[in-house]
């Protein structure tokens, strides 16, 4: 009767023990995953996109994660505009390295990136606010271009960060090394939301045509 008795006892501390066993690797799976979640969150993120035109034109997008931290607001020592110009001066002097002809700075695809600049402030991504994709800013210009990109950035707080970050990633690097393209437009969108502060963008063409 003793030895029935034990091996109850002990078959009851075995079922006991794996039963918090189990909670506990459970609670460990819940931690992870809410420990993922979390890094995601609070992510920024880089995407690139180039889509040739033409009645077969097909495009393709990929897109890179990033941990970033929030912009310090200190003050700046340049202007939006030197701020895209610095751009525009690294990116041809990556291309230079590569032997590629540098890219002109255009007056469309500037003005382009300007209006983008604000559209992703409020939504990030290449599709704009109105639904359609981000060339049509293009040709809501009245502008045309046969090979057309775009760069996306956010949070970085200086040209070198944001450029340094894009040749991180492959498909941007893509684009800023893309031997089709001829002419760039830069912009950096300041808004102080509390969150990612500036909003970088980059416009590739192969030149720009009056519809």
């Amino acid at each position: 009767m003793r030895r029935i008795i034990t091996s109850c006892i002990v078959i009851v501390m075995c079922l006991v023990a794996m039963y918090f066993f189990t909670i506990h690797d459970r609670k460990a799976a819940y931690q992870a995953a809410e420990e993922t979640i979390t890094a995601e969150s609070t992510t920024a993120i880089l995407e690139t996109t180039e889509e040739p035109t033409g009645e077969e034109s097909t495009a393709a997008e990929t897109t890179t994660r990033v941990d970033k931290t929030k912009v310090s607001t200190t003050k700046k020592t340049l202007s939006r505009t030197e701020y895209a110009a610095e751009v525009i001066r690294l990116v041809n002097a990556e291309r230079g390295k590569r032997g590629l002809s540098s890219l002109k700075n255009s007056s469309v695809a500037e003005q382009a990136a300007s209006i983008r600049a604000k559209e992703i402030s409020g939504k990030f991504s290449h599709t704009r606010p109105n639904g359609k994709k981000f060339h049509t800013v293009i040709t809501d210009m009245g502008y045309r271009s046969k090979y057309r990109g775009e760069n996306l950035a956010r949070g970085q707080a200086s040209p070198q960060q944001v450029v340094d970050d894009w040749m991180d990633s492959t498909g941007h690097r893509e684009n800023i090394l893309d031997a089709d393209f001829t002419h760039i437009g830069v912009a950096c969108y300041y808004i102080d939301d509390g969150s990612y502060y500036n909003y970088w963008v980059q416009i590739f063409t192969s030149g720009a045509f009056k519809n």
